[in-house]
């Protein structure tokens, strides 16, 4: 037996109202920038520098490298530099270059988006699925009827023949 789902015509008013949640569902831009500008300023609040440890040769080393590759050191920034208590290891605070900044934030970007777009389809989907439980419980509200009404019927009618009243 062929699978005809796709060629079943779907009720005008349940149409209507699946219509009605996709529209409601459609993404905001103001929303999505919000979500993405929030996100952004977090990460760059907390992802713009990062600290580097070890003993000081090694500690100058990777500074030396990070900075040959973009990387930033700020001499006034807080805990710039620190030192363990015995001076055996040295912590330096560097600052991401402006490229790995804007990489991270353009993959942030597609990120937030994809999440956003996410949450919008399930929340979209459940509202359908919603409709259709209410559709089917419906639909099995009217046959459950019709076959009481039918059953009434049939009882009548058996009620005229044994009677031999013809309505």
């Amino acid at each position: 037996m062929k699978n005809n789902t796709k060629n079943r015509k779907i009720d005008a008013a349940v149409q209507a109202h699946i219509d009605a949640i996709a529209a409601k569902f459609q993404p905001d831009d103001a929303e999505l920038q919000r979500r993405i500008n929030q996100a952004i300023a977090r990460h760059n609040a907390c992802n713009a520098s990062q600290e580097f440890s070890g003993p000081p040769p090694v500690a100058m080393q990777i500074m030396q490298e990070k900075i040959l590759d973009g990387w930033r050191f700020d001499g006034a920034a807080p805990n710039a530099v620190r030192f363990t208590p015995n001076g055996a290891h040295i912590n330096i605070k560097l600052f991401k270059p402006h490229t790995l900044m804007e990489s991270e934030q353009e993959d942030l970007r597609q990120r937030v988006e994809l999440e956003y777009k996410e949450v919008m389809l399930a929340d979209m989907e459940q509202a359908i699925d919603d409709l259709m439980a209410d559709a089917a419980k419906d639909a099995q509200r009217r046959a459950e009827e019709q076959a009481a009404a039918e059953q009434v019927a049939m009882r009548e009618r058996l009620r005229e023949l044994l009677t031999g009243t013809d309505a």
